[in-house]
């Protein structure tokens, strides 16, 4: 029978759904002057901001930033997903740096919203810590749901041979046996790579770097 590509565990709806459990358990703890998770001797000002921080703040800007991650974590098309993921952490990585340097506290006691800015720093790195992780969480699942890809299709070859004596020239006539349309390359949105050979055939994604290294390179 068909391969359920729906058995696949969507696990962008538990980094959507988890995550937020644990940011309020952090948020928590640093509220109530938890110190284990700064790695160094806070400031002055680092514990003035912390004595005044809105820790509304630090949870909505953390909700903000998940959301905006769980969005580009549902896009389908694997390419569209990491050119967009890219950028999106590359932009947070830069926003933290920002809100980090030796002179940000600073600048920010003696303003009216120094409770909503420290709390939106807090927000902002208890998010970015958590996105390598997440990160390579949506990696596995494409490479998951690749494979099954493949494997799927190899099936459909293996059924072609079977009745031809032979494997097909391309893809393409494959969708004769009535089993719908071969999936693409969820890395690249083109045609999975597929060639006749002496002894059979060869069948692979270009994958997680998104180029055709004939099939030679990592699993994808």
């Amino acid at each position: 029978g068909d391969v359920d590509h729906q058995a696949v565990v969507r696990l962008v709806d538990h980094i959507d759904q988890g995550e937020r459990v644990f940011a309020i358990g952090s948020v928590l703890l640093m509220a109530q002057g938890e110190r284990d998770f700064f790695d160094e001797e806070l400031s002055d000002s680092d514990a003035f901001a912390l004595r005044h921080v809105d820790w509304n703040a630090a949870l909505r800007e953390f909700n903000r930033r998940i959301d905006e991650f769980v969005q580009i974590g549902r896009i389908a098309d694997i390419a569209q997903r990491n050119a967009r993921l890219r950028q999106f952490l590359a932009d947070s990585d830069q926003k933290v740096a920002e809100m980090s340097d030796a002179g940000f506290m600073e600048r920010i006691l003696f303003r009216s919203d120094v409770g909503q800015t420290a709390g939106e720093k807090i927000g902002a790195v208890l998010a970015v810590m958590l996105f390598p992780a997440f990160t390579a969480t949506l990696s596995a699942e494409s490479r998951t749901q690749q494979h099954l890809d493949l494997v799927e299709t190899g099936l459909r070859l293996a059924a072609y041979h079977t009745t031809q004596g032979e494997f097909p020239p391309s893809l393409a006539d494959l969708i004769a046996d009535g089993q719908g349309p071969i999936p693409p390359d969820r890395y690249s949105g083109d045609p999975l790579n597929y060639h006749r050979t002496s002894d059979g055939y060869q069948l692979y994604s270009v994958g997680l770097n998104e180029q055709d290294d004939v099939g030679e390179g990592p699993a994808p």
